[in-house]
C-alpha cells in the first residue's frame, strides 16, 4: 500500500485534491474505515479546510481534524477516534481522522501514509512557489530593454532576456545552452 501510494503521490508533481484522493484510497484500502475526514492548512489563510468528508457529518469531521491537528491526547476525545496531524517537519499542514475501522489498524503504517501525503502537499507547494519565482525572473527580465544573459560555470547561457535574444538575431530558445 506504501509503494502504491508513493508512487501515485511522486510522479509529475500533483494538486493537493489528486493527494488528497490518493491518501484516502490507501487508507480505505488499509483499514476500511466507516468515516473519514481529511483537512489541510491553507498556506495563504492559515485555516483548516476540509478536503475530503466520507461518513461524517462537516460539523464532527472539523471538531474532529481541529483536535487531532492540535493534539494527540485532544484528538482522542473527538467524534473521529483515530487521527494525526499532517505534517511536515515539525509544520503542520493538516489532519487527518478515521472512525469506524473493521480491520486491524497499523499505527505505523496509518502514520507513514499520513507522512507521505504531507510530504507530497508540501513538496506539490515549494514547486508552485519555484514555478512563480521562475515565472516572474522571465517576465521582469523580458521587460528590461537592455540585453541580459546569465552564463553557468561551463561557459553557456542558462537564462536570457528578450533583448538579448534580440541582439543575436535568434529565438530566445535557441539562446539557452549555447555555449559563449
Amino acid at each position: 500500500m506504501v509503494q502504491t501510494l508513493l508512487k501515485e503521490i511522486t510522479a509529475p508533481p500533483l494538486p493537493p485534491s489528486a493527494i488528497i484522493a490518493s491518501l484516502v484510497k490507501s487508507l480505505n484500502a488499509s483499514f476500511g474505515p466507516r468515516a473519514i475526514a481529511v483537512g489541510v492548512i491553507q498556506p495563504a489563510s492559515g485555516q483548516l479546510e476540509i478536503a475530503h468528508l466520507s461518513g461524517v457529518a462537516t460539523h464532527a469531521a472539523l471538531e474532529s481534524l481541529l483536535a487531532w491537528a492540535e493534539s494527540p491526547e485532544a484528538g482522542r476525545k473527538s467524534p473521529l477516534t483515530v487521527g494525526t496531524p499532517i505534517k511536515v517537519g515539525s509544520f503542520i499542514v493538516g489532519a487527518v481522522a478515521l472512525e469506524g475501522i473493521d480491520r486491524q489498524f497499523d499505527p505505523v503504517l496509518f502514520d507513514t501514509l499520513v507522512g507521505l501525503a504531507g510530504f507530497a502537499l508540501d513538496t506539490g507547494n515549494q514547486l508552485r512557489r519555484l514555478e512563480g519565482a521562475r515565472l516572474s525572473w522571465v517576465a521582469m527580465a523580458d521587460a528590461v530593454p537592455v540585453a541580459l544573459c546569465l552564463i553557468d560555470a561551463q561557459g553557456r547561457v542558462e537564462r536570457a532576456n528578450r533583448a538579448f535574444a534580440e541582439l543575436l538575431g535568434v529565438e530566445l530558445i535557441a539562446v539557452i545552452g549555447r555555449q559563449w
